[in-house]
């Protein structure tokens, strides 16, 4: 790797040149055949963690914020991180302010329309 003094003396990096030129070391093969096998694990207890997430959220004994944590992991690996929603601005509301029936209402329209993303509709005769 070259290097030049800069003003301070110290050296630097050349323009142009990249710092590490053969990239990131490979990992060796025990270390990736490994990694694989503790996937396949994690994977066939995948059901089980599951029926524990849905477990955790059902119960009301449970403390409220464990209960909302297994419910964003269920959502969150089931649906994928929310992008924004499609909502129309009128009828969004200040989750501050609004009524249990009124943030109901808002949630219900936000799924239905990342529903719809997943489920378009498609019209018969139309090109």
């Amino acid at each position: 790797m070259a290097m030049t003094n800069n003003a301070t003396g110290k050296g630097g990096f050349v323009r142009g040149k990249s710092g590490n030129p053969n990239g990131r070391p490979k990992k060796p093969e025990s270390e990736r055949r490994r990694w694989e096998k503790f996937k396949a694990s994690a994977r066939d207890k995948s059901v089980d963690g599951i029926a524990y997430l849905v477990t955790v959220m059902g119960d009301p004994d449970e403390k409220t914020t464990d209960r909302i944590r297994a419910t964003q992991l269920l959502l969150g690996y089931g649906w994928g991180a929310p992008g924004p929603a499609e909502i129309p601005a009128e009828e969004l509301v200040n989750l501050d302010t609004a009524t249990p029936e009124e943030k109901i209402r808002v949630f219900r329209r936000a799924i239905r329309a990342e529903e719809d993303k997943l489920h378009p509709v498609v019209c018969e005769g139309t090109h």
